[in-house]
């Protein structure tokens, strides 16, 4: 344990990559420059939901491209519910970039919104992973288990989005 207090755990999350440092925060955050500023969330939230990945191979320096063909963006605040709601239903902007270079994309997310329970679906992050919201984790699980089946080289999971 002393040994694991001296180590600069949020630098080496943030050299693994952008998203990393979140997810060893391991709640709801927004997140700011390459991902090192982090701000928790108010409030608590939990969202059923599927998340997909076709599991199409990517180059090494997937993200880099797509950041250098999106350019700078500079992006709402979002302080409640309210604002997580507005910015949740409006679009991520690599994912127009990530459905230009990636048919897997394109072709997940046409899937996802076609779902009779789905109430809408985006990419996540830099990709190439994708979810759709659902109202219900019945209905996720319901969509996961439908989806596995028809696309069994996928990975399929439902799950909670917090």
């Amino acid at each position: 344990a002393e040994l694991a207090a001296g180590i600069d755990w949020d630098g080496i999350a943030l050299a693994l990559g952008s998203d990393v440092p979140v997810c060893l925060t391991s709640r709801s955050c927004r997140m700011e420059g390459r991902g090192e500023m982090l701000t928790a969330l108010p409030y608590e939230i939990q969202v059923p939901a599927v998340v997909v990945n076709a599991r199409e191979p990517v180059p090494a320096d997937k993200t880099a491209r797509m950041f250098k063909a999106l350019g700078a963006y500079d992006f709402e605040a979002v302080d409640d519910a309210d604002g997580f709601v507005h910015f949740a239903d409006g679009m991520n902007d690599l994912e127009v970039v990530a459905a230009a270079q990636f048919e897997s994309v394109r072709t997940v997310l046409r899937r996802l919104r076609r779902m009779e329970r789905a109430r809408w679906a985006r990419m996540s992050g830099a990709g190439l992973s994708c979810f759709a919201v659902f109202d219900t984790i019945a209905g996720a699980e319901r969509a996961a288990k439908e989806l596995a089946e028809a696309e069994p080289r996928w990975w399929v999971q439902a799950t909670t989005l917090a």
